[in-house]
């Protein structure tokens, strides 16, 4: 079972920033039967638990029509990366590439087998992704300092860069946007990353801090990179269980 569409451990050299942004998969309007809703929006960017072993795709954001997960490629930079499902799906079920509800409810996840392929990309490293926006798209941001940070239960066998989307601000930054690090894991890890531990991945471009980034946070993305632009990096797979504010994905 794969995904059609299309994710760093670092660059070889500071890279070209791209010239248009990766064109993530705007999420699914309809509401999945496993989804639990999240709060009713105030305007405010709250992150609460998502526990995948629920088999539920919406991370509560504090938006009614935010927090589905969606996955997406470099196939939109020219890149050929792909990104299949560790899962067969229930007999009977449909998923996309914007509705993921099936996959996490089989693997209690985000299981995801991947090919880094630079094909044609010479904007940036090869990659695959998988994310979430805090309104229906990720053209809509809010503050979320009052999170202080994200936690994640996660498992991978190559990095996985945890980054900061702003949205229709991107551009202004050279998408040079605070990003934090995950070290590849053999088994299932907890870590609470505070916005101020983000940080922009070269120099050069306008400076944005973390929690600068938090106060007007429009998305975050789980992007497994490649080394360097150019380069195929290899085959590799990862699971994402949980999701939420720091202190919340150790209950």
């Amino acid at each position: 079972l794969h995904s059609s569409t299309a994710l760093r451990d670092g660059y070889a050299t500071p890279p070209t920033p791209p010239t248009a942004p990766p064109t993530p998969t705007t999420p699914t309007t309809t509401t999945p039967t496993t989804t639990t809703p999240a709060d009713e929006d105030d305007g405010l960017f709250k992150l609460g638990l998502w526990d995948g072993s629920k088999g539920t795709n919406q991370v509560p954001t504090g938006n009614k029509d935010g927090g589905y997960w969606y996955s997406y490629t470099d196939k939109g930079n020219k890149g050929a990366s792909t990104l299949e499902w560790s899962a067969t799906a229930a007999v009977g079920s449909t998923y996309s590439d914007d509705d993921l509800s099936p996959i996490i409810a089989e693997c209690g996840g985000l299981c995801g087998k991947f090919n880094l392929v630079a094909g044609s990309n010479e904007d940036c490293a090869p990659y695959v992704a998988v994310a979430f926006n805090y309104g229906k798209t990720d053209k809509t941001a809010a503050d979320a300092t009052s999170s202080k940070g994200i936690c994640v239960t996660y498992k991978s066998t190559m990095a996985i860069e945890v980054d900061m989307g702003l949205g229709s601000k991107d551009e202004s930054y050279g998408y040079n946007l605070p990003a934090y690090v995950l070290d590849p894991a053999t088994s299932l890890k907890t870590v609470d990353i505070a916005w101020s531990e983000f940080k922009q991945q070269w120099d050069g471009a306008k400076a944005l801090s973390g929690p600068e980034a938090a106060a007007m946070l429009a998305a975050i993305k789980f992007q497994v990179k490649g080394s360097a632009v150019g380069e195929d990096d290899g085959e590799g797979t990862f699971l994402i269980t949980k999701v939420g504010a720091p202190g919340q994905c150790g209950e």
